[in-house]
C-alpha cells in the first residue's frame, strides 16, 4: 500500500511540474468597481469607464452596466452616459440599452490571430475586426505582454471610411486604440485602472 501511495505522489509530484496549456486569460474582464482611465487627443482629454452595476437586459441576460465619463477639454465636451456589457461563453457584447436588441460584438473567443468578424452591420455602415497579432506592446510607460491586436474598419458603400487598431492585454482589457480617417490620427491609451 506504501509502495502505491508512494507511486502515485510521484506521478502527480511530476505532473506538477509538467507545464500545462494556460488557462484563458480574461481580455475584457468585469466586476463592479473596475475602472479605465485613458489619455485621448493632446493627453489633456480623458475618458473614463467604470463598471458600477450588475443589471439585467430586457432579454433576461445579465450585464454589467459600465459609465462612460468624456471629459474632453480639447472639444468642448464633458458627457456622460452608460453602456451594457454582456459576457457569453465565445463572446462580449455591448448593448446601447437595457432594451438595445442589436449589440455589437466586441470580442469573440477564443481570441486567435487570424479569427475574423463583423462587430456591428447597421443601415449604412458595418464594422468589421480581424485579429492580427499577439504582441507586447508600451503604453504610457508601462508593457503589457500577451495583447491581443485587433485590426477594424467601417466601411460604407464597399468604402472604407474609418479604420482602427485596438489591443487588449490579459486581465486588463484595452490598452490603446488607434482610430484613422483620412489623415487624421487619434491614439487613445490607457494611463490608469483598477481591476478586481
Amino acid at each position: 500500500m506504501f509502495r502505491a501511495f508512494f507511486s502515485i505522489l510521484c506521478v502527480v509530484l511530476a505532473m506538477g511540474g509538467c507545464k500545462r496549456d494556460e488557462q484563458p486569460q480574461d481580455y475584457y474582464p468585469m466586476a463592479k468597481g473596475n475602472r479605465w482611465v485613458y489619455a485621448t487627443g493632446d493627453h489633456s482629454d480623458r475618458l473614463t469607464y467604470e463598471v458600477d452595476a450588475s443589471v439585467r437586459m430586457s432579454n433576461g441576460e445579465n450585464a454589467w452596466r459600465m459609465v462612460r465619463n468624456w471629459d474632453l477639454p480639447s472639444k468642448s465636451l464633458l458627457m456622460v452616459d452608460s453602456i451594457y456589457i454582456v459576457k457569453r461563453e465565445n463572446e462580449v457584447v455591448a448593448y446601447s440599452s437595457l432594451r438595445d436588441t442589436t449589440p455589437d460584438v466586441l470580442l469573440r473567443f477564443p481570441l486567435e490571430v487570424g479569427k475574423n468578424w463583423v462587430v456591428s452591420s447597421r443601415d449604412k455602415y458595418t464594422i468589421s475586426v480581424t485579429v492580427t497579432a499577439l504582441e507586447a506592446v508600451n503604453v504610457s510607460g508601462k508593457t503589457f505582454k500577451r495583447c491581443f491586436k485587433l485590426e477594424s474598419s467601417r466601411s460604407e458603400q464597399d468604402s472604407v471610411v474609418v479604420s482602427g487598431s485596438e489591443w487588449y492585454a490579459p486581465g486588463v482589457g484595452n490598452v490603446m486604440t488607434i482610430i484613422r480617417k483620412k489623415s487624421h490620427v487619434r491614439e487613445t491609451k490607457l494611463v490608469d485602472y483598477t481591476v478586481h
